[in-house]
């Protein structure tokens, strides 16, 4: 530990804190901002908006500047008789005082920025809060494994030392090219609809600005005497770009990917421009998600998705799950093994919904078919019809999948649940973490004498769907149990 620190008198940040503050100030503003300065820099009158334009940006990183600064001189902290104590605000005061046992982890985070200016970001996160109560934005590495050291030496936890931990092996390593085939496995649907929003959204607000311009003169024009060979290459380029796109995140989010297990904790670290550095611990974990898909398969990978009690950083929103891409079976394995003390269930039965559930999923699937169906008929354009004969089989084929992947298996530790349709995802759960468990049945079901069963966790649900009465009510009566009889710690 390093005990060259003093930090039981209140101490600031680095002063390159300031330059920390002021460019995410910015960013923040521009990212909200940024289009409402198309028209004004590029539409007409230039020179009378422009002049505007130029005096209000000038004022606007002023008073950004001023804020930094005022705001760096206010954030001072220390710690005092096991709490970390905080003081901040410039107009309104703020003093925060949190004890060691309520302190969860502490994570280090370094934006581009960050790294440029040699300073880390740290993260306290806390049990019970809808956001992280403290975030010391700039400090040197050496300062930051010091606050870790003496919170979790005060813990009488083990105390976890980045140095430490990369001297060891990790447990898995994502290279470049590892990143290029988890890229292709990537549902590229999703980044071809936010590429099309996007760019619907920008140009519908814009629609004055970009009529003007004549690439989108020349551009509407070849539209009109577009042919269908045209249009196919124009959606190959789309589906190019959303590959594109999805490279590009996963490289930004996941480049240097590299996993430690030391010390029954799992430290990962991961980004391009923003580098995170997460310590996972056990007990914080409330059940993980492996999913995989044809792609996926093909590849011999994994996602790995952990499901922990953690805080989202606005209020009223879900924090995102921690996500091992590229995992092979081995490490899968070396997951498992660290989360769970017994996860066979190779010997015991295996469950299915009931078949009622197919006739459930096919009625709520019948709407994807009733919407375009009734808009062909009330534009009378009947030729339009054959777009049946793609979405039926596509309908039928997903209703398969997913009955087929569905299912549940249990010992008397751990249940686990298999759910999907491209995707496969297999859901592994402890019955001691479950907060609430609730049978529901619709007036359908219960003709059917069925119930869905959902297990509520910190982190969400988990729902096994269309169980017949007799197991559902075993599965309930055995869970309120399991979780009576339990005196492990679940967060």
């Amino acid at each position: 530990m390093n005990n060259s620190f003093d930090f039981s008198v209140f101490t600031r940040q680095s002063t390159k804190g300031i330059i920390v503050i002021y460019l995410k100030s910015i960013y923040t503003l521009f990212k909200k901002m940024w289009i409402v300065f198309l028209p004004i820099f590029f539409g007409d009158n230039k020179s009378g908006k422009l002049k505007f334009a130029i005096i209000l940006v000038l004022s606007v990183l002023l008073f950004f500047l001023i804020r930094s600064i005022l705001a760096y001189l206010n954030y001072r902290f220390k710690i005092e008789n096991e709490h970390f104590i905080l003081k901040h605000g410039i107009l309104r005061k703020k003093y925060v005082s949190i004890p060691f046992d309520r302190i969860q982890n502490i994570n280090f985070n370094q934006n581009f920025i960050q790294q440029l200016i040699n300073v880390t970001q740290v993260d306290v996160e806390t049990a019970g809060a809808k956001s992280i109560e403290i975030s010391i934005k700039a400090l040197n590495k050496e300062k930051a494994i010091a606050i870790k050291n003496i919170v979790f030496s005060k813990k009488k936890e083990i105390t976890i030392q980045t140095e430490e931990i990369k001297q060891d092996k990790p447990i898995l390593k994502i290279p470049f090219y590892g990143l290029l085939k988890e890229s292709i496995t990537e549902n590229h649907l999703k980044s071809l609809a936010l590429l099309f929003i996007t760019v619907f959204g920008l140009y519908s607000q814009n629609q004055d600005f970009f009529k003007k311009l004549e690439v989108f003169k020349s551009a509407g024009k070849d539209l009109e005497t577009a042919t269908n060979s045209t249009i196919g290459l124009f959606v190959v380029f789309l589906v190019l770009i959303s590959i594109m796109i999805s490279l590009g995140r996963i490289i930004l989010v996941h480049f240097g990917l590299t996993v430690y297990y030391k010390d029954k904790v799992l430290e990962i670290t991961q980004g391009l421009f923003t580098k995170k550095h997460q310590v996972l611990k056990k007990e914080k974990v409330q059940s993980i998600v492996i999913s995989t898909n044809p792609l996926k398969k093909f590849f011999n990978i994994s996602s790995v998705y952990f499901m922990q009690v953690a805080n989202s950083k606005k209020v009223g929103r879900k924090s995102l799950p921690t996500r091992i891409i590229g995992c092979e079976l081995e490490h899968v394995k070396t997951i498992k093994d660290f989360l769970f003390t017994n996860i066979n269930v190779l010997n015991n039965q295996t469950y299915k919904p009931h078949k009622y559930y197919i006739i459930q999923m096919a009625v709520r699937s019948s709407l994807l078919l009733i919407i375009p169906n009734v808009m062909i008929f009330s534009s009378h354009h009947y030729y339009l019809l054959f777009i049946n004969l793609l979405l039926i089989p596509i309908i039928t084929f997903y209703i398969y999948n997913k009955f087929k992947k569905a299912y549940f298996v249990f010992n008397k530790d751990i249940i686990v649940v298999g759910s999907g349709q491209v995707a496969t995802k297999t859901t592994y759960f402890e019955y001691f973490k479950l907060q609430s468990i609730q049978l529901k049945q619709t007036i359908f079901q219960k003709r059917k004498n069925i119930y869905d069963v959902i297990l509520q966790s910190t982190t969400g649900n988990i729902i096994l769907p269309c169980v017949n009465k007799i197991e559902a009510n075993n599965i309930y009566n055995y869970f309120l149990y399991q979780t009576q009889i339990s005196t492990k710690k679940w967060m």
